[in-house]
């Protein structure tokens, strides 16, 4: 009976010890803290609910809340096995939808979604997991917005965001994502690319989809193979920012060191594939790039493209956007950008896009990255059937540029010769085409035109 007052006495004084340690618990959904001071236990809850003060309110960080660590809150399940193509298509087999709101070094706002599907030892070819969603703000004519891991025909992945409205646009690479083979996508995209919702307002209508695409791209279509929708319940997360959870330090940008044998830093190149959906398929490439802007213009098919890069970070984050350029039917299309500018001249630089027609070309302008486009008269008659050519440069003496700074070429080949036209007034009217060469001169396909710094014009062709 001593042995056990004696214990007794002994657990009394270890609770004792323990009333003196910080404490946290959850009342109702709220994070309220404990903590010590000569006062005995303070609780704190509300705004301060991550905060303790011991003594003389000295603030002691507690636990970071739920959604400070990924995955997050939990949005919405779905059941195992229920997929197109059960037992097969395993990989598209969405088992939950979460989000969280991590603390960013950068101290952006962002979005981290979490998509559960049931495993990705192996990436099925042309797959989309998507998480489309409606904040409280919308573009005209959008209805949502989306945040996506795709694959292309290889497996090779991508993360991406982008609207929901008559078609799904993807609007650029997102700010990060990754994937583990037990199933776990993570996308992060910042709040401002997506409708820029804040704290206390909720994002709504929360669904979990996946997709493959059947048939060719740019012709086939992308069949549904899971879904998290239920008839009757729209799903919603209410922000709650990442002011009270523990941000990582910024890692410290480090002192450049100079390379040896060399003042300057070594070139480097870096792969860029456009997102893996209709609006940015085509084939016969072709590509320029605006001086002034640092816009990339891209021309595959019809789909007419601009890239933009963010070289904040390396390497640079790439957003690709269909300007949809007018055309109605193309043998060859042909993009260039004429970029050559005199210093301190400030004339913005001209991309055009052009759709061979066999007789001459349907051609538009534009000056500022496709936002608009105008007509142009395409080529100069008479011109070639085939492998149609656009370049700019100087005139060469004694000529002097009048409307447009630079001289706008537009040559082309026939089955007996070749023709080049010029156009004074930057590529809205040509003059008639004179031919360069004939069958007894040179034979084969020729090169694009090119336009030297003392305005003499070339067109290569390797037989001649």
């Amino acid at each position: 009976m001593k042995y056990f007052t004696k214990h007794r006495l002994s657990m009394a004084s270890l609770l004792l010890a323990l009333a003196g340690l910080l404490l946290t618990f959850s009342l109702s959904g709220l994070a309220v803290g404990a903590a010590r001071n000569g006062r005995g236990l303070q609780l704190i809850s509300g705004p301060d609910a991550g905060l303790a003060t011991e003594g003389a309110g000295k603030a002691v960080p507690l636990v970071d809340p739920p959604t400070c660590t990924l995955p997050g809150t939990l949005i919405v399940t779905d059941p195992a096995g229920d997929q197109t193509g059960a037992p097969a298509n395993t990989q598209l087999d969405l088992r939950s939808v979460s989000i969280a709101e991590p603390c960013f070094a950068d101290g952006l706002n962002k979005l981290v979604f979490t998509i559960k599907v049931t495993d990705l030892a192996s990436v099925p070819a042309n797959g989309h997991w998507k998480v489309n969603f409606v904040p409280p703000t919308l573009p005209a004519s959008v209805t949502a917005y989306f945040v996506e891991m795709t694959s292309d025909q290889n497996g090779n992945v991508t993360y991406g965001y982008g609207t929901v409205g008559t078609t799904s646009t993807t609007l650029g690479t997102a700010d990060d994502g990754s994937f583990t083979a037990d199933g776990t996508i993570k996308i992060t995209v910042a709040n401002s690319k997506v409708g820029n919702p804040t704290v206390g307002q909720a994002i709504t209508t929360i669904q979990g989809q996946t997709q493959l695409l059947v048939g060719a791209a740019g012709t086939g279509l992308l069949a549904g193979i899971d879904t998290t929708t239920v008839t009757g319940t729209t799903p919603a997360y209410t922000l709650v920012g990442h002011a009270s959870c523990t941000c990582p330090a910024p890692t410290p940008t480090p002192t450049p060191s100079a390379t040896p044998g060399s003042g300057s830093g070594t070139p480097r190149y870096q792969n860029y594939n456009p997102p893996p959906t209709n609006s940015f398929n085509g084939g016969e490439p072709s590509i320029g790039v605006n001086w002034l802007t640092g816009k990339v213009m891209y021309l595959a098919s019809f789909a007419a493209i601009r890239v933009g890069f963010d070289d904040c970070s390396s390497p640079a984050r790439d957003t690709w956007t269909n300007t949809n350029a007018p055309a109605a039917v193309s043998l060859d299309p042909i993009l260039f950008t004429d970029h050559i500018r005199l210093p301190g001249d400030t004339t913005p630089n001209r991309t055009f896009v052009s759709q061979l027609t066999g007789q001459d070309s349907i051609t538009f302008t534009t000056d500022d990255d496709g936002v608009t486009y105008l007509p142009s008269q395409g080529g100069g008659i008479p011109s070639g059937v085939d492998h149609q050519t656009i370049g700019a440069g100087p005139y060469h003496a004694p000529l002097l540029p009048t409307v447009y700074p630079n001289a706008v070429y537009y040559c082309s080949q026939d089955v007996a010769a070749s023709f080049c036209a010029r156009s004074d007034d930057g590529g809205t009217t040509f003059g008639a085409g004179t031919p360069i060469y004939n069958a007894a001169q040179c034979t084969g396909i020729h090169g694009h035109v090119k336009v030297a710094p003392d305005g003499t014009v070339y067109v290569p062709n390797r037989d001649c």
